[in-house]
């Protein structure tokens, strides 16, 4: 299948046990020391402060950030261009404070031709909501957060974040790509 086309055309792909075990367990222990600062989505928006906005924790590491670069260009056959990586938790109880404390967060779209969310946490009632149009309030497909199961969409499609408030947070690793 060539995964790059099928994206350019629409479609939305999932790849469940994406890394092996070894890798998905060095990404684990990675996460676990992971200096994380304290911002907000979308960025570079100014917000009066974070809780007017999504707010979260994010950091950038390169061991992570080069296992998924390497994922992405084994699956797309081809060296990715501009890749940036980003591990991004939201705490529930802050969430819920924020002017963002529904289900879904916000629907935006992202810079680079291709986005990717890596899942880390199991829940059937979060993941990621892909939506037809921006202002929509329920989206068009909702992929369920599975550990290792990586979504690779446009990041021209409207999306947010599921989040699942019977969980004390949610983990991603998203990146972004041309």
């Amino acid at each position: 299948m060539n995964v790059e086309k099928y994206i350019d055309d629409g479609g939305v792909f999932i790849k469940p046990k994406c890394f092996s075990k070894s890798e998905f367990i060095q990404i684990q222990n990675k996460l676990k020391n992971l200096k994380l600062k304290e911002t907000h989505q979308p960025l570079p928006v100014y917000f009066g402060n974070r809780y007017q906005a999504y707010p979260c924790y994010e950091s950038d590491d390169k061991t992570i950030t080069e296992l998924m670069k390497i994922k992405i260009t084994e699956l797309f056959g081809r060296m990715v261009k501009d890749f940036n990586c980003v591990v991004r938790k939201t705490i529930s109880k802050e969430l819920e404070k924020s002017k963002v404390n529904t289900k879904y967060g916000l629907v935006h779209t992202d810079d680079k031709k291709y986005a990717c969310v890596l899942h880390l946490d199991q829940t059937t009632s979060g993941g990621t909501g892909l939506f037809i149009n921006q202002f929509d309030k329920y989206p068009d497909i909702e992929i369920g957060s599975q550990p290792n199961r990586m979504i690779i969409y446009s990041g021209k499609r409207n999306h947010a974040p599921a989040h699942d408030y019977t969980f004390m947070n949610r983990t991603i690793i998203a990146g972004f790509w041309n």
